[in-house]
């Protein structure tokens, strides 16, 4: 590893609770960050008592005390931290803290914090910077607001200081919370780059997991994204962070009808080699339309390269016998090869246990409002709410490119009168936890005969797009 690879920002997501932090630490573990980072201050000594809340901490949080007041209940003591480095040591995971002051600063290089982090808040205070530099440590420094020359001045104080710039990552950052797509702008990652001679990264403050990935593939080295155990939770920062499902997202799960040289090429190895019980690059086998010795040929090209790759069979009725050959034959080659249960009808058995009686091969058509916990997105980038819709083409809702595209959408009930051609995967009980026996991810409520109750109608999108 270099300086880092991929963090999790816990923040202060912990509401001031030493219980709460160490489940995040827990969280950040099973998604297989390298680190977890926390806050280091005083409240005291980072804002004036009569200081206002910003605006998207009133959003959160209400106006009915001061910023002063919020980030005192926030504050983690001495004791906390040593505790939470510890438990994080225990559980594997490298433990980092932002400090926001000279004493903070002080007491995490005594905890023996080998990785520092400069907020962006922090860019322009030069006894700071020095301070920190000083310590020859490997550091991170998160740039929002700063422009191209406060950053080229941070730089030369932290080397001037006696840390060397080839142990310095720089992130791009935009302060807003949450930051809109529109002014992401990655673009300047590259800017930074080129201009300084330095690792790049990207601190994100956007919704989903999507810009991050964006940023890995135009460069970026390490990656800060902000969660949380429950975005509901009161604070300022947990609407604008991930929950500990969303955090396991950038998995790969792909037919690889693709060209693994690019992908080898273009896609830095870290971001499939994290530790767990299952591949971070799930390979769907279906025979008849992929050739399994030509995913072997590029299973082995991807491990090799250094990726966690699996391969995954249904074991349909008709061909149970030919997956099972299969799978023995991987696991001699040394390929990680699995199956799951096939699930849906065949010849007159219904086949898996589903969240909704007669959902899927049902006699009777029936309507319902239902919602997705995932984005489900064809080839062209159009976005459905399951994978009935997705496979059938019908009603997309939005496109992943579209300026105004909100993932949150994805999570609002939506009419459908398709009851009883649920795909199986959509309704199943058992979950994906641990890539066993695949995904749950419809919510269906209202579910009601149509004969009864004529009300709900289908809603239908129109969407332009090239």
């Amino acid at each position: 590893m270099g300086i880092l690879d991929s963090g999790l920002e816990a923040g202060v997501n912990h509401n001031g609770e030493t219980d709460i932090a160490k489940k995040l630490v827990d969280a950040a573990v099973d998604s297989g960050a390298d680190a977890v980072k926390f806050q280091t201050f005083k409240a005291e000594k980072l804002v004036s008592p009569y200081a206002p809340k910003a605006e998207y901490q009133t959003q959160t949080t209400g106006n009915s005390n001061t910023q002063y007041e919020m980030l005192k209940k926030l504050e983690l003591d001495t004791g906390a931290f040593k505790e939470l480095l510890s438990y994080s040591r225990e559980r594997g995971i490298v433990f980092l803290s932002t400090p926001f002051d000279p004493g903070s600063i002080d007491f995490l290089d005594e905890l023996g914090l080998e990785i520092f982090k400069i907020p962006s808040g922090e860019i322009t205070n030069l006894p700071y910077l020095w301070r920190v530099g000083s310590l020859s440590k490997k550091i991170i420094m998160s740039t929002g607001m700063a422009d191209m020359g406060e950053i080229e001045d941070a730089l030369d104080v932290l080397a001037g200081a006696g840390t060397h710039r080839e142990n310095i990552t720089v992130l791009h950052c935009n302060t807003e919370y949450p930051t809109p797509f529109e002014d992401v702008n990655l673009l300047a990652m590259q800017t930074i780059s080129d201009a300084f001679k330095v690792r790049v990264g990207y601190s994100d403050h956007t919704p989903g997991t999507e810009v991050p990935v964006a940023a890995v593939a135009l460069g970026a080295t390490v990656i800060e994204k902000h969660f949380t155990l429950d975005k509901n939770m009161p604070c300022p920062d947990h609407s604008a962070s991930l929950e500990p499902y969303e955090l396991k997202a950038m998995d790969l799960l792909t037919n690889m009808m693709f060209d693994v040289d690019e992908f080898i090429k273009n896609v830095p190895v870290w971001r499939f080699t994290r530790e767990a019980p299952y591949a971070a690059i799930r390979v769907s086998y279906h025979p008849g339309q992929n050739d399994i010795d030509d995913l072997i040929k590029k299973t082995f090209r991807l491990k090799d390269a250094g990726f966690r790759i699996g391969i995954y069979g249904i074991e349909h009725p008709s061909i149970t016998d030919h997956i099972l050959e299969t799978k023995e034959r991987c696991l001699k080659l040394g390929i990680d090869f699995r199956t799951k249960e096939f699930l849906g009808e065949w010849e007159g058995r219904l086949y898996g246990t589903f969240k909704y009686e007669g959902s899927v091969c049902g006699g009777e058509m029936k309507q319902s409002e239902c919602r997705t916990t995932e984005i489900i997105a064809d080839p062209a980038g159009y976005v459905y709410k399951c994978h009935s819709d997705l496979y059938n083409g019908r009603n997309p809702f939005a496109h992943i490119l579209d300026e105004d595209f909100d993932e949150s959408k994805v999570e609002e009930f939506r009419p459908c009168k398709f009851f009883g051609d649920c795909n199986p995967c959509d309704v199943k009980v058992k979950t994906n936890r641990f890539q066993i026996f695949g995904h749950t991810s419809v919510e269906m409520k209202n579910i009601e005969s149509m004969k009864a109750n004529s009300k709900i109608e289908e809603t239908s999108i129109i969407i332009n797009h090239p």
